[in-house]
């Protein structure tokens, strides 16, 4: 569970919200993941450890687009 309005709910929504308008950095991401997922198929740890830097440079341009538009967390798909 995560807290509404608390920063770790609103940190998914935002990555969510980016890539669905993004194609783009969406597709880098899947194609990324999947590639990942047949390497490391054995180690979750390695597969999270080298997904890593693709999140955080999506979740960068997240934040600055974030800041320009005034983005809010719309609701969870949960």
């Amino acid at each position: 569970m995560r807290k509404l309005g608390s920063w770790h709910q609103q940190f998914p929504l935002l990555f969510r919200d980016y890539v669905r308008l993004y194609v783009e950095d969406r597709q880098k991401y899947g194609q990324i993941k999947r590639e990942l997922a047949v390497k490391f198929r054995a180690d979750r740890q390695a597969y999270t450890d080298a997904k890593n830097p693709i999140f955080w440079d999506i979740i960068a341009r997240a934040t600055d687009w974030a800041a320009a538009t005034g983005w809010e967390p719309g609701p969870s798909d949960a």
